[in-house]
């Protein structure tokens, strides 16, 4: 699974640089895709899933009701606090963008690219550690298939999203026969790249936790606000 999993990022990897290129585009995209990935490591796989693990491991072997009021606690706590995050890295995204390539703002057409970018892969933060979050529930009930087969899942999405986006912007640019239009679409064609690869990020983050989190609920999972002791 691990050797899938490389092929299909080496397929993911190639298929941004024949939509972005080597140049702006590229660059703006993978400082946008950068900071949400920042914000990965403490809410999913990283800082959180070494302090969650180890306390859900003990509350494996708890009563079945308090070891599904533990999970309904940090679930209900962890999508709060998501939420917030979120919606401040969508609002100001510009403040990132700042804090993690002071650079650009030299740039103000490449600092506004990113900007904008930001704030179309912000919203993976969430899908994804929605994602990890079950997937450490499935792997404590000893389920290893789905938290394995989602990175692979999660290419495999986004090169979809991409040549489907990439199809879609590309038809109608052939289609339209109208000059002012087509100037138009000439005039946003970096955008649009943009768009449709920040857009491709989100989905195939969406689709990794359609799979992941599903299977955790089978499990047992559900999402409450409560304390946790």
């Amino acid at each position: 699974m691990t050797l899938l999993s490389r092929l299909t990022g080496f397929a993911r990897d190639m298929a941004i640089s024949w939509v972005l290129g080597a140049g702006v585009l590229a660059d703006a995209f993978f400082i946008a895709f950068r900071i949400p990935n920042f914000f990965r490591r403490l809410f999913a796989e990283g800082a959180f899933q070494q302090a969650f693990v180890p306390v859900l491991a003990r509350y494996r072997y708890q009563p079945a009701d308090v070891y599904r009021a533990f999970i309904s606690a940090v679930m209900g706590n962890l999508l709060l606090v998501l939420a917030v995050v979120v919606t401040f890295g969508v609002l100001f995204s510009e403040v990132l963008t700042s804090v993690f390539a002071p650079g650009y703002r030299s740039d103000p057409e490449r600092f506004e690219l990113v900007a904008a970018m930001t704030r179309i892969t912000f919203p993976y933060l969430g899908f994804i550690s929605l994602t990890a979050f079950a997937a450490a529930l499935l792997n404590s009930h000893g389920r290893y298939a789905v938290p394995a087969i989602t990175p692979v899942l999660l290419n495999l999405a986004l090169i979809g999203a991409l040549l489907l986006l990439n199809a879609t912007i590309s038809f109608v640019e052939e289609s339209n026969a109208d000059k002012a239009i087509k100037a138009l679409t000439s005039a946003l064609a970096p955008k649009c790249k943009v768009l449709r690869d920040g857009a491709a990020a989100v989905c195939a983050a969406s689709a990794a936790a359609e799979r992941a989190v599903p299977a955790a609920a089978r499990a047992g999972l559900s999402a409450q606000l409560r304390n946790v002791r």
